[in-house]
């Protein structure tokens, strides 16, 4: 559990790296093609619209702390964890919950769904 545990923060951090963000193909590796995100304003996106939309975005400071992991199934984990977003205006604070997907073929974890609620 803790090599799955380490992995999945290994891998949500990739998603809030510039580097990551502006790359589609590395995008691609993460997300799964069902994704769903709930974002912290309330808005709902789908695989397509993050995959157009985070190579274009700003890049992000993201502090990401407090991780729990639980194995749901064999094939699917959740991850919950807080986050610092540093912006202009200050810090944001949320809370978020991600359900990964192990995509059997290729032995990969992929983000199927994302939410992030805040805390201020």
């Amino acid at each position: 559990m803790d090599d799955l545990k380490s992995r999945l923060i290994e891998q949500e951090g990739m998603l809030v790296s510039p580097k990551t963000r502006h790359n589609v193909e590395v995008i691609k590796q993460l997300i799964d093609k069902e994704f769903i995100e709930v974002a912290a304003s309330g808005r709902r996106f789908g695989y397509d619209e993050v995959i157009e939309r985070l190579p274009i975005e700003s890049p992000m400071r993201c502090l990401q702390s407090d991780f729990e992991c639980r194995l749901l199934t064999p094939t699917i984990a959740q991850l919950c964890y807080h986050a610092v977003i540093y912006t202009e205006k200050g810090e944001l604070s949320s809370r978020r919950t991600s359900i990964w997907r192990l995509e059997q073929a290729s032995t990969q974890w992929k983000m199927l769904y994302h939410q992030g609620t805040n805390l201020s």
